[in-house]
């Protein structure tokens, strides 16, 4: 059981976090490039890090199985499915 909570947790953590890294400078540019004086940048930067921790969480928490399978590979692949 403790490994499906730690599969359903970290796992879509550690992919935001990969994303958040890979998008942070490409980012950083595009906001400062369509936002004129720079003021709006940090408000989208943190708005684009929220958005990209909490989606994959939030997906998860919602079609998760309730209760898990005798095999974490089948509880996985219930979680990628689409219901």
């Amino acid at each position: 059981m403790s490994e499906f909570v730690i599969v359903t947790i970290l796992a879509p953590a550690l992919c935001s976090l990969l994303c958040r890294f890979l998008l942070a400078d490409p980012l950083r540019q595009v906001t400062l490039a369509l936002c004129e004086s720079g003021e709006g940048a940090s408000f989208w930067r943190r708005t684009f890090l929220l958005l990209v921790l909490a989606a994959p969480l939030l997906t998860v928490l919602l079609l998760a199985p309730e209760q898990a399978s005798a095999s974490l590979w089948l509880d996985i692949r219930e979680i990628l499915k689409w219901r």
